[in-house]
């Protein structure tokens, strides 16, 4: 499973999580790293773009993420869970503003799966030099769950 931060405007648009920029470069990034990305569940922590595409705001992520997010994970049961971007981790964990670039790649347990944290593609594609990081990420991700599958 994956978790981005918010629906970007195609996303909103078309009401599918990950098809705008960011998305289409994550896809490319997963293909690259041989994850067939239609083998993953991929969600966002919020539910709708917030206006003029700022952060989500605690009370959005709170009400989606105890409304909507639960749930999903409830239906999907992920072993794993990487998560795309700080928002994404701290609406998962509760964690404290730390730079992503300190918690990046370090595996979390909570409950019955583990969160692999990544950088957000958004960021790995306007800073070209964290690719190396980002994609190991995804395979070290793709590699837990593969040896926790059912």
């Amino acid at each position: 499973m994956i978790i981005g931060e918010a629906p970007g405007q195609q996303e909103d648009k078309q009401s599918k999580p990950f098809v705008g920029k960011a998305g289409q470069f994550l896809i490319k990034v997963l293909n690259q790293c041989d994850i067939d990305h239609t083998q993953l569940f991929m969600t966002n922590i919020i539910k709708c773009r917030p206006p003029d595409n700022r952060n989500p705001q605690p009370l959005e992520i709170k009400t989606c993420t105890k409304l909507l997010l639960e749930e999903q994970i409830a239906i999907v049961q992920p072993r794993v869970i990487c998560t795309l971007g700080i928002i994404a981790l701290q609406g998962l964990t509760g964690i404290k503003k730390t730079p992503i670039s300190s918690l990046r790649g370090k595996p979390i347990k909570i409950e019955n799966f583990i969160i692999v944290p990544t950088f957000h593609p958004a960021y790995v594609n306007r800073t070209r030099s964290k690719l190396p990081l980002f994609q190991q990420d995804l395979v070290f991700a793709h590699h837990l769950a593969q040896k926790y599958k059912l």
